[in-house]
């Protein structure tokens, strides 16, 4: 009985830590930013709170000097990330 609840006790704790360190990098490469766009203190290596921080990012469309633009802004505290103009 002791040793089922040690596995289930590691396997909840194996399913967090992926949840916490893995989900951010997977959701990063499915977002329009690059690895070293995401690496905001540069230090060459994107940690997982680099990666959700730009992960969760929202879109705005906005013209500017007659061009079509995408603004893309972090859901966090809404500073930009990204502009886009094309």
């Amino acid at each position: 009985m002791v040793r089922k609840i040690i596995m289930v006790t590691l396997a909840v704790i194996l399913i967090m830590l992926t949840w916490f360190y893995l989900v951010p990098y997977i959701r990063l490469v499915a977002s329009p930013f690059s690895w070293a766009e995401a690496d905001r203190d540069k230090s060459g290596f994107v940690s997982p709170s680099e990666a959700a921080y730009f992960a969760e990012c929202g879109r705005r469309a906005y013209t500017e000097d007659g061009k079509n633009c995408i603004e893309y802004y972090a859901l966090k505290d809404g500073l930009t990330l990204k502009k886009e103009c094309k």
